[in-house]
């Protein structure tokens, strides 16, 4: 039998849009997969019969539902019981989701409990907050949502009024031949499009008669093809084949998480197995130069990605007059790892130069100009005291979190307190340009201060940077021609099991077919979270230790239409807040011009909870004080693009630095029986590297340092191995390993 899906209304308004859309999803789900991958039965709340809660017991002590008193909570018990996971179809009312599901939650627990779910929010807004609020309640009562969510947005306040009346919104499915599969390459779409995106976890924009449809992985905009303001003139949510795919791999996601016994029969879903050398999981940045230098080795990678692109956070927006914004990574370090893998993937590319532009200095908060907190020459000279202040924590040259024991108290204090000891306030400028994704740096641990921008940073400013010549997306679209099939796009980990011999992965493609991979061993590149690590097979210290984060949300964004002149950097400076005039999160740090006219980037920083409709409406907030205060002739700002580059910069208490939690998350080589592992205490696992295990510029990379945003690598080295430090700590001794 296949598994059964209970699709929810959540809303009981009369009249309301929740049928339509839910219909709409109903039949997209249709469109892609036949009856057999799963049973979808609508659950409309307006039709049950669910008054306030008047059980007098408790839900989680109850087992069946013939313990309840009342016949409609029977009935409620027997409906959510038939069903092995849930799609919630939620509105936003007031930054909220509706009272009536939260009651028809609370009714049950066991019934619940244990079973996926899936949030698809709507709105004028998206429904962000209400899909966060729901997901937090579901987690309550044991369930497991997935983390990403469906956001669907009403353009304008006129197709908020319609759904609001209930009226038809023109939501249908459409033949998925009218864009040819072939005309998408490496996350774009070419042939219809004015604007291109390198990024699949931003934008897709293709031109219709007389609009530009922009896709975000929350939902669509419609904008007008001749002024660029929000329009109406395409139905709301006209269907396009970037939403189909992202809706529908969350829904394959959906799928994966329920029991084996629940699937649809292996015949017909599972494909041959893959045996390789290295299973790497994550084609970020650090994925792909992994692979690119394994394969180099001679060795069998084969690379699992989720989205449909490689390059993780290197995002390049390509326009029509031939310009581009690179929006994430920006450029490398100039030396010869980086110059020779640049060679190595048949890409040109050419000096990082400033920019010549001129730097303002606003308090976002207020929207007015400002003083900054010193000079370009005082920040200089004090940037390279700061290095002079640093460089006799040799360990933390080596860019790692190899760190003493015990660790220098020093490090574990407020970098406020490093700075005043040290007399550095005019280096907190430079420091913070390159260290913003930590957030309220002042209040940090010194530690996470160094690491984000430590000697090895400060030297780098000295040699330069080089960047390719045709954006940073092109060294992944040279890389994925290069891997060629050893690339599995749009495909999900299900389930990993180690042994001594090796580790079996088992991964999931979007169209729902399963696929087992055997490997000697196994390359982690995305951010070691307990939610990102779902059907791991984590023993105890090992979560226990993974639990432990904290991170920031990093949001980026491209803007145009601003009014603000071009070749100008706009810095986020807030005099009230003392030392170094650093702005407080959650914040927009820069508004970069990047050589593109018109066209500028903004990157947004904010604690766990600051969601992207929260970016988008700080952004909004932002331009709309600068108006109000004169500041600029600022215009009507669209967001083209945006990105989500979360989790940010993952960090511990100084509680458990101080109590060895790096010393506990340590790389080394054992013996070949066991390949080359993470020490956990005695307990062995895969290996670790990427964009939260590194340290390397934030938009400034350094190759050897795999290019990532966020990075922290726990890796030992020599000191003056610096550039060869990934090669030979970490990809030497795989491919040794599997000799």
């Amino acid at each position: 039998m296949p598994p059964s899906i209970g699709l929810i209304i959540c809303s009981q308004r009369t009249p309301r849009a929740g049928p339509q859309i839910v219909t709409f999803i109903h039949n997209t789900i249709r469109q892609f997969y036949p009856p057999e991958t799963a049973t979808i039965t609508t659950i409309d709340l307006a039709k049950w019969n669910l008054p306030l809660y008047n059980e007098s017991g408790m839900p989680s002590s109850i087992n069946s539902a013939d313990e309840y008193e009342h016949e409609h909570t029977k009935a409620w018990s027997r409906e959510i019981s038939r069903h092995e996971a849930f799609i919630f179809v939620t509105p936003q009312y007031n930054w909220g989701y509706p009272a009536s599901v939260k009651n028809a939650i609370d009714y049950l627990f066991h019934e619940w409990k244990g079973k996926a779910a899936l949030v698809v929010s709507y709105g004028g807004h998206g429904g962000g907050k209400a899909a966060a609020q729901l997901r937090q309640v579901l987690q309550g009562v044991r369930m497991r949502p997935l983390e990403r969510m469906v956001e669907l947005r009403f353009p304008e306040i006129e197709e908020v009024k319609r759904a609001a009346k209930g009226e038809d919104l023109g939501l249908n499915v459409h033949d998925t031949n009218r864009i040819d599969a072939g005309t998408r390459h490496a996350g774009t779409l070419h042939s219809q499009g004015n604007f291109m995106s390198a990024a699949y976890d931003s934008l897709f924009v293709m031109r219709m008669p007389g609009c530009i449809i922009s896709y975000y992985p929350t939902g669509l905009f419609f904008k007008s093809a001749y002024n660029h303001r929000s329009t109406h003139c395409i139905p709301l949510l006209y269907y396009h084949s970037s939403l189909m795919v992202h809706f529908i791999s969350l829904f394959y996601t959906l799928v994966g998480l329920l029991p084996a016994a629940a699937l649809p029969s292996p015949t017909h879903h599972t494909l041959e197995t893959i045996t390789c050398d290295i299973c790497i999981l994550g084609g970020g940045s650090s994925g792909t130069y992994s692979a690119i230098q394994l394969k180099d080795a001679g060795k069998h990678v084969v690379v699992i990605e989720p989205n449909n692109r490689l390059g993780g956070h290197a995002a390049t927006l390509y326009l029509p007059d031939g310009n581009y914004v690179d929006y994430g990574v920006e450029g490398v370090f100039n030396n010869e790892l980086s110059r020779n893998y640049f060679s190595r993937l048949g890409v040109d590319w050419k000096p990082l130069l400033p920019l010549n532009k001129r730097t303002d200095f606003v308090d976002f908060s207020t929207g007015e100009r400002v003083n900054p907190a010193a000079g370009i020459l005082q920040a200089l000279v004090s940037t390279f005291l700061y290095r002079s202040s640093i460089k006799h924590w040799t360990f933390l040259t080596r860019g790692v979190y190899d760190l003493p024991d015990p660790v220098p108290e020093e490090l574990l204090r407020p970098f406020r307190e490093f700075i005043e000891e040290y007399s550095l306030e005019a280096a907190l400028q430079l420091v913070f340009l390159f260290s913003q994704n930590v957030g309220n740096l002042l209040d940090m641990p010194t530690l996470y201060a160094i690491q984000n921008f430590g000697v090895p940073h400060v030297d780098a400013l000295i040699h330069g940077y080089i960047t390719p010549k045709n954006g940073m997306y092109e060294l992944y679209r040279q890389a994925r021609e290069i891997l060629g099939s050893d690339v599995l796009f749009q495909t999900n980990v299900i389930a990993t099991n180690r042994s001594d011999s090796g580790v079996e992965v088992t991964v999931q493609h979007a169209n729902g077919t399963r696929q087992l991979i055997k490997a000697r061993n196994l390359l982690i590149t995305f951010p070691p979270l307990i939610k990102k690590l779902q059907g791991f097979d984590l023993d105890e210290k090992e979560t226990e230790l993974f639990q432990k984060w904290f991170w920031r949300t990093y949001y980026v964004a491209v803007v145009n239409n601003t009014g603000i002149p071009d070749k100008l950097w706009v810095t986020n400076t807030d005099p009230t807040n003392g030392l170094g005039y650093l702005p407080r999160m959650p914040f927009d740090f820069l508004l970069q011009y990047m050589g593109a006219p018109g066209y500028s980037t903004s990157k947004l920083v904010g604690d766990m909870d600051f969601t992207e409709e929260d970016a988008r409406d700080l952004l909004a907030a932002d331009f709309a004080r600068m108006k109000a205060k004169g500041t600029y002739p600022i215009q009507d700002p669209q967001i083209v693009v945006f990105g989500d580059s979360s989790p940010e910069t993952l960090m511990v208490s100084p509680e458990e630095i101080r109590n060895g939690f790096y010393r506990k998350l340590v790389i080394y080589p054992i013996s070949a029986r066991y390949n080359y592992s993470v020490k956990l205490n005695d307990t062995k696992i895969c290996l670790h590297t990427g964009s939260d295990f590194e340290v390397a510029l934030k938009n400034l990379k350094l190759w050897p340092f795999f290019l990532s945003r966020k990075s922290r690598l726990f890796v030992n080295h020599s000191p003056d191995t610096t550039d060869n430090r990934i090669y030979e700590s970490v990809l030497r001794p795989l491919i040794q390993a599997t000799i």
